[in-house]
């Protein structure tokens, strides 16, 4: 019953981010700045900043779950870790393949600008999980004892909130190639790097082994008792310090550290209530759960979707320019959700028929593509 429940309110957690995440991404492309700058858009802004701690948090958390059981064939360098390293260059795959100025690499050598390849190189919140994964995953293989493990995360996560404003600070661009400076600032046109962001995931990994802990002692009260005070504490704490009024304000260096707290804090409270909701309600067979289960498929294809120069050359995004009204972004956002609805359900139910099927036909098409890539 108790994993039942663990797979519920992560799945739901996640899944709640998926629906957000696709609002994020159309009002974002084709919602007018004019609507975007009014006052009360702010709300919506913050909103959608707990995405990617959503995501992040709850990835790290679902793999030092799944870690739990798997640890040992980890360790034998079978095909669960090979499954497990194959998820991961999936991942990257993913990420990377969003960003291409061209299908072909020899275009992207020699015809790219140098603003191409900038945003190319652009580290984006799949490549941030995928090497937070495989940090996780190397931790998990070579450290033996839990305990050296969960203060090697935690240590982890306290090295990359603590030390994020220092490298935000620094230009690595001006001696480290691109493709390496992206994942430590904002510098290059990153959105998601490493500083401070694998914080949240790691931070998801020590929940997760306090979720194991307790679970073991039959004692999840605490544990629900624990996110719902901290969470509380965190967002209180932290929009106090934000406050600009409040007696002992004082400015820090981005990123803030507080606003980090203030983030954090919503992304546990987002955790307890999903728990709370999954265990008095069934939603095994919700659209939720099956956006949540097939999260990797939906973030990508509704970008290319929205972002793919599908109509005589452009996109969507290129197409509508930024003019949509809000009732019309709004319904560009239901129609996204509903037809991404669609397509993990549909997925799921092929994948659950045809599991090795699905998972040749997907190791074909990368690979087919990986061909024309190199050759074109």
């Amino acid at each position: 019953m108790a994993t039942k429940k663990r797979i519920a309110f992560i799945d739901f957690h996640r899944g709640l981010a998926i629906l957000v995440m696709i609002e994020v991404h159309v009002f974002n492309a084709l919602l007018s700045p004019e609507i975007q700058n009014q006052s009360w858009f702010s709300i919506v802004r913050f909103i959608n900043g707990l995405v990617a701690p959503s995501f992040l948090f709850v990835s790290g958390f679902a793999f030092i779950i799944a870690a739990e059981k798997k640890t040992e064939e980890f360790r034998k360098y079978g095909h669960v870790f090979w499954n497990q390293i194959g998820r991961i260059l999936l991942i990257y795959f993913a990420g990377y393949s969003l960003h291409l100025p061209f299908h072909s690499l020899s275009k992207i050598l020699t015809d790219s600008t140098p603003e191409q390849l900038k945003s190319f190189f652009a580290v984006d919140i799949l490549q941030t999980i995928a090497l937070g994964l495989l940090i996780l995953l190397l931790i998990v293989l070579f450290v033996k004892k839990k305990k050296c493990q969960l203060y090697l995360i935690i240590a982890g996560a306290l090295f990359f909130i603590l030390f994020a404003p220092a490298i935000w600070s620094f230009d690595f661009g001006t001696f480290l190639p691109i493709y390496l400076s992206g994942y430590l600032n904002t510098n290059n046109g990153s959105l998601f790097p490493l500083f401070p962001w694998l914080s949240f995931m790691f931070i998801g990994s020590v929940f997760g082994r306090i979720y194991i802990s307790l679970m073991a002692k039959n004692s999840l009260k605490n544990f629900d008792q624990l996110i719902l005070s901290l969470s509380l504490f965190l967002i209180v704490t932290g929009h106090l310090f934000l406050w600009k009024d409040f007696p002992i304000h004082f400015q820090l260096s981005v990123p803030n550290y507080f606003f980090f707290m203030v983030r954090f804090g919503y992304v546990l409270l987002i955790l307890y209530i999903s728990k709370v909701v999954t265990e008095k309600i069934d939603f095994s067979k919700s659209f939720i759960m099956d956006l949540s289960r097939e999260s990797l498929l939906v973030y990508w294809l509704h970008l290319v979707l929205l972002f793919g120069q599908f109509w005589n050359g452009k996109s969507i995004n290129q197409l509508v320019n930024q003019s949509f009204i809000l009732s019309e972004a709004s319904t560009a956002t239901a129609i996204f959700v509903v037809l991404m609805i669609v397509v993990a359900i549909i997925w799921g139910i092929v994948k659950a028929a045809k599991p090795s099927y699905v998972r040749n036909s997907l190791l074909a098409a990368i690979s087919i593509y990986l061909v024309y890539f190199l050759i074109s």
